[in-house]
């Protein structure tokens, strides 16, 4: 979710408590990230009712009203979603109950008016046990709140609106409360209590302009009846959502549905002793929402922002009362095209001053469903927002060092901006749980930070970056993390021969171990790069069970080649290459000739020629005459070639018997024959 500034104006507030009306606030509003927002935020609730988060379990709990289940919703319907603070969807509770209004009591306890069951459930939050209160039949409760021991409700009779109570621990305990009805109410008011459970209970009607208001005092063995009245300044039109502030004196409502121009409406503050006007609350683009934070912080928000980067929610920090930010829900749910989702009535909730949940709610043109709704938990909305983020971690065989970088940023009106000279602290956790702080480091000029850091084993990690905040500055914290495996250690080997002659068939073999032992099915990227640098894949091939692998070549230039065997790595086991050299040399042809036979002592002439496959030149080159005698020894003899490559020699063989002459070219660099010629002579005394 993206929050963007809007232009910045002083607006109007009020300060609670206070002698005298502050009518103008002096701070301007900036607008910032909320980075710690969902960033998978729960979407396609059916309906939606309330919510209510829980700070003690860190959880946050949507009731979806009666509406029932369509294509365009993925959660089930008329029940109570619940997620985590990161925004996770974890399950649905009392599918199918028309789940209405919710509130968390003193006790720690979730109470919820399940209004097609007809009765108020108790609900355990952290294992979603459950006991249940009914109703008499024909009684449908839509809100509830705790307040001195008691749970109140507001129902609908079938012809009016009423309010009773409930004693947690008697299930039968229900009793109607006609002096909580001052006047008749047409339906079910909406409810709110005094945080710190001083006793004051507040009712506003629904569904009429202008609404019924009531303030009572729950905290004797008989509700009193503090004041109540309509036709109150600044609320002229139909309420989705009232609040109580800490300590009971004041309430806030606000009444802005059916207006024609609810831009021009702000969210008033009434006295719960004689409602009388206290103070204003606006919110940017008009009203729709409010919601009060157990320590005074106000959010406002608006449902009917006019474009796409309006901003549609102000918060104000308490005591003195001032707005710090405001923020544009801003959200394309359903991709390029989709209209924006506002804001719902009603969709405001605080857990403590540091966690504010915001509902949406986007048309999607289906008259089985015109609204689908989704959660957004903003984190320290009352902060200017920081935002850290990691650079992608490279995996490192184990043993080397694995490079952590990152940046955090500030808001700074629509932009993010560098955020130097703070301390940021990297942490690491290993699969078994086990965390270690790395160390601390100060973001340079332009906010990044690096760390370094060698695991200890092999396995997956995370790595958590978190800053503090800075109370100087007034900003929020901010925590990212990533995660990395550290890999195993790869080696690799190739072998082939020191030397071939060209459009010979050379077979390539080598070996890939992973931390020292045989690496199978792994693939092999070998690369030929010719004399000329020409570079050519050859080929892929795949570890045996040995790690062993091998493929084959016919290389036709003459010159140096080189084969590199690559393995780029995998999730578990690092890259590894070997490189080796292969000279190719030019063939050679040569001829010999000699007589077939002479006599002992007799001079002999030997000749010959020596020519090269590739055409080259011939002339110079040694030639090596190995003469194999009789008795079976041998004798050498050198020759160079004429500048035609043509070569001779004069021997005189003495003995009797048979001589073999093999004349020889030797590559002069390897010392690799790579032409060769033989001719027999037979030495005979004359018949």
């Amino acid at each position: 979710m993206h929050l963007v500034r809007r232009e910045r104006k002083p607006l109007l507030a009020a300060a609670l408590g206070a002698a005298a009306v502050c009518s103008l606030i002096c701070v301007a509003a900036s607008t910032s990230v909320a980075h710690a927002s969902t960033r998978i935020p729960v979407t396609g609730l059916p309906g939606f009712g309330q919510t209510v988060v829980d700070m003690a379990i860190s959880r946050v709990f949507v009731s979806e009203g009666t509406a029932p289940s369509s294509s365009d919703s993925t959660t089930p319907a008329q029940g109570i979603v619940v997620t985590d603070l990161s925004g996770n969807y974890l399950t649905t509770i009392d599918e199918g109950t028309g789940a209405q209004g919710l509130t968390l009591a003193p006790d720690g306890k979730l109470y919820a008016a399940l209004s097609l069951a007809g009765k108020v459930a108790q609900i355990d939050p952290a294992t979603y046990s459950e006991t249940d209160y009914p109703l008499p039949a024909g009684d449908a409760p839509q809100y509830v709140v705790a307040q001195s021991g008691k749970v109140w409700v507001s129902y609908d009779t079938g012809t009016a609106g009423a309010i009773g109570d409930i004693t947690p621990g008697a299930t039968s305990s229900f009793q109607d409360d006609s002096i909580l009805s001052p006047s008749p109410w047409s339906s079910a008011p909406l409810l709110a209590a005094d945080p710190s459970d001083g006793g004051t209970v507040v009712a506003v009607s629904t569904g009429q302009a202008p609404p019924a208001l009531a303030s009572f005092d729950v905290s004797g063995a008989t509700p009193v009846v503090n004041a109540h009245g309509s036709s109150l300044p600044d609320c002229a039109f139909q309420a989705t959502e009232i609040a109580v502030f800490s300590g009971g004196r004041q309430f806030t409502v606000d009444c802005s549905v059916g207006s024609i121009h609810p831009n021009l409406l702000e969210d008033p503050v009434f006295s719960s002793t004689d409602l009388s006007e206290q103070a204003l609350y606006p919110a940017p683009s008009g009203a729709g929402a409010i919601a009060v934070a157990p320590d005074g912080a106000v959010a406002a928000g608006s449902t009917s922002t006019s474009t796409f980067r309006d901003a549609d929610l102000n918060v104000y920090a308490p005591v003195p009362p001032r707005l710090t930010h405001s923020y544009t829900l801003e959200d394309t749910w359903g991709g390029f095209g989709s209209e924006p989702a506002n804001l719902a009535p009603g969709g405001l909730a605080w857990g403590d001053s540091t966690v504010l949940v915001a509902v949406l709610a986007e048309s999607v043109a289906n008259n089985a469903a015109p609204e689908v709704f989704e959660v957004h938990v903003m984190s320290y909305p009352l902060l200017a927002q920081t935002q850290l983020g990691l650079d992608g971690i490279n995996p490192e065989p184990l043993g080397q060092s694995i490079t952590i970088s990152g940046s955090l940023t500030q808001q700074d009106f629509d932009n993010q901006a560098p955020y130097p000279g703070q301390t940021v602290t990297l942490s690491r956790t290993s699969a078994d749980g086990a965390t270690v702080q790395i160390g601390q480091t100060i973001t340079n000029e332009f906010g990044q930070f690096t760390f370094s850091d060698t695991p200890p084993a092999l396995g997956t990690y995370s790595y958590s970056a978190s800053f503090a905040g800075d109370p100087a500055t007034n900003t929020a914290p901010d925590t990212t993390s990533g995660t990395v495996a550290v890999l195993k250690p790869a080696q690799a080997s190739l072998q082939l021969p020191q030397a071939i002659l060209a459009n010979q068939s050379v077979q390539l073999t080598g070996v890939l171990t992973g931390n020292g032992a045989p690496a199978a099915g792994k693939t092999m990227n070998i690369i030929r790069i010719a004399p000329d640098g020409t570079t050519v894949l050859l080929g892929q091939v795949v570890t045996d069970s040995g790690g062993a692998f091998s493929i084959t070549d016919t290389p036709s230039e003459v010159g140096t080649y080189t084969y590199t065997a690559s393995f780029f790595g995998d999730e578990d086991t690092g890259p590894a290459s070997a490189t080796s050299t292969l000279t190719v040399l030019d063939p050679a042809h040569i001829t010999l000739q000699l007589p077939q036979t002479a006599l002992p002592n007799q001079t002999v002439g030997g000749s010959g020629s020596l020519a090269f496959a590739s055409g080259a030149a011939a002339s110079g080159k040694t030639i090596t005459i190995t003469r194999s005698n009789p008795d079976g020894t041998t004798t050498v003899i050198t020759i160079t070639t004429d500048t035609k490559g043509s070569f001779s020699f004069r021997d005189k063989p003495s003995a009797l018997g048979t001589y073999t002459y093999t004349a020889r070219y030797a590559d002069s660099a390897t010392g690799i024959v790579t032409g060769q010629a033989s001719a027999s002579v037979t030495v005979a005394k004359e018949s």
